[in-house]
């Protein structure tokens, strides 16, 4: 069904060690254990996205991750945003879902039945040459890292039926932010994985994205691995000191104030 090769299938897991054990499985291998990243790393991070910069308590949560990885002795540098822009990247999208075979039409949503029918108006000629411009220019941002940071969704989710009333164009153009910072690595074919790192002030939970270079799986795993560990150390190391901060703060002395003593007072014998 990918004649353009940009969709792909991955683990979902409450631990990197369950992600990395379920990754074999999927490719008829025998989990391994995840060996220590090798140092010091190029470690890049942007918070600017192809669409739209990312909120500040995002960002912050991307900044975290890059200060873990600088404790462990990588080198960190800000890069410039994702290259690319979604109307280079829309007739590729479009396309590869026109090409998704489809048994009735009209029980798809509005947004899917737009991209099939503006989808069928490429010709795959010219959708490779679009992806081949895309690709080349990815890999040009990535450039010389060993590894890039970045959100992995920088906006909130839309509320339920929030977008009912819309056409199916103008549902994806407000959905296209929601994947501003994983549709590129769908391009260039990088290994990506996202690290639960917190919640938002609305309480909703934030990722970030760690991305290695085309092939390098088992170095990815194995820095999500590392920063799992170190960051759950610190989550430890900061509830304990706040544990200890509220006991000092609250202390409350228990003990009772002590009894008087009676005075004494002379013998009947000796007073006589």
């Amino acid at each position: 069904v990918d004649r353009i090769d940009i969709s792909t299938v991955g683990p979902l897991a409450h631990t990197v060690a369950d992600a990395a054990a379920l990754l074999a499985a999927m490719a008829n291998q025998r989990p391994k254990p995840l060996p220590p990243p090798p140092g010091p790393l190029r470690v890049r991070f942007t918070t600017h996205g192809p669409l739209l910069p990312a909120p500040a308590q995002v960002r912050a949560q991307v900044e975290r991750v890059a200060r873990a990885l600088a404790d462990m002795g990588h080198s960190i540098d800000e890069g410039p945003k994702i290259a690319g822009e979604l109307e280079e990247f829309l007739p590729v999208w479009q396309r590869q879902v026109a090409d998704v075979p489809a048994w009735r039409e009209g029980v798809l949503q509005p947004a899917t039945r737009w991209l099939r029918e503006t989808g069928r108006k490429h010709t795959r000629k010219e959708v490779r040459a679009a992806f081949e411009v895309l690709y080349a220019r990815i890999l040009d941002w990535f450039g010389d890292a060993d590894l890039w940071l970045t959100p992995t969704v920088s906006v909130p989710p839309p509320a339920i039926g929030a977008w009912r009333e819309l056409d199916g164009k103008e549902v994806f153009l407000r959905a296209a932010p929601l994947g501003q910072f994983t549709a590129p690595f769908n391009i260039g074919g990088q290994p990506a994985a996202t690290l639960p790192i917190g919640l938002s002030d609305e309480g909703l939970p934030l990722g970030v994205q760690v991305v290695a270079r085309a092939g390098a799986d088992d170095l990815l795993l194995s820095v999500c691995r590392a920063l799992e560990e170190a960051l759950a150390a610190k989550e430890e190391a900061l509830r304990r000191a706040e544990m200890e901060r509220a006991m000092k703060e609250d202390a409350v002395d228990v003990t009772l104030p002590g009894r008087p003593l009676a005075r004494g007072r002379l013998h009947p014998v000796t007073s006589g």
